[in-house]
């Protein structure tokens, strides 16, 4: 039996692992235990070599200027769905729809999280057409790696899962941003993730598309002494995850507000 879980197992477990956790994680649309807005941590610095700078958005600068909306749709797996943070606007989705209705003032901003536990590249890509379909979206932010790393995915057949993603969103019309998988040092010592970062770092290279490097901010703040994503008790669980995914969205709303205007 499963008696605690680092805050990054929570990103790259399956349900079984969730439900096994002395958190007890709430469904995203039942209130959890927020806490204080001045009980999280705001620190988020960003080495220059992992900032996003400079985005090439097309597709949303287009729908910002003509029609003065932007939809964004993120996927991935349960660091994207967020349930560990306690409640739905402390995931990162959540906050970033808030700064970017912020920083795009007159822009109706709509932020679509699809993220859920177990979700994978192959599940995803099946998803992909009805998602974007149903939203309408023209950004689409892909959080992948952790759960095909945690499944031992072929990397040969994830890489073509990948590029298939994007394909598809840009056949719809839709830019992207892709996320790779999170970092914890208990995790880092028995799973070799190299492979799937360099696949995500490879394929939005060949595509040029632009990539938050999550793993390597992760693996900086807790070097840094910024957030201990290695954290099992449960209350400074849900402050990491708040922390982290707040930084998460400070990282992104910058970023995709310049490229709208």
């Amino acid at each position: 039996m499963i008696r605690f879980v680092p805050i990054v197992c929570a990103l790259f477990c399956g349900a079984a692992a969730l439900a096994a956790s002395p958190l007890g994680f709430p469904p995203q649309d039942t209130p959890g235990v927020a806490l204080p807005v001045e009980a999280v941590d705001t620190r988020c610095p960003v080495p220059e070599a992992l900032a996003l700078r400079d985005l090439s958005l097309p597709n949303v600068q287009a729908a910002v200027a003509k029609a003065r909306k932007l939809v964004i749709l993120t996927l991935g797996g349960s660091g994207t769905e967020g349930r560990i943070a306690g409640t739905a606007d402390a995931t990162y989705p959540a906050r970033l729809q808030t700064g970017l209705l912020a920083a795009l003032p007159g822009v109706a901003v709509q932020v679509v999280n699809r993220g859920g536990v177990g979700h994978g590249a192959a599940q995803i890509l099946l998803d992909l057409p009805e998602a974007i379909h149903t939203t309408g979206a023209n950004l689409v932010i892909w959080a992948s790696g952790a759960t095909d790393a945690a499944r031992g995915t072929d990397v040969d057949g994830y890489i073509a899962t990948l590029q298939a993603g994007i394909d598809e969103i840009h056949r719809a019309g839709a830019d992207v941003i892709l996320m790779d998988l999170p970092y914890a040092p208990s995790i880092a010592r028995i799973l070799n993730t190299t492979p799937y970062r360099d696949a995500v770092y490879g394929t939005a290279l060949s595509n040029s598309v632009p990539v938050l490097r999550r793993y390597d901010l992760m693996q900086q703040w807790n070097d840094d002494d910024v957030m201990n994503v290695d954290a099992t008790d449960p209350l400074e669980r849900r402050a990491v995850a708040q922390h982290l995914f707040k930084c998460i969205a400070a990282i992104l709303t910058p970023a995709i507000a310049e490229a709208a205007r």
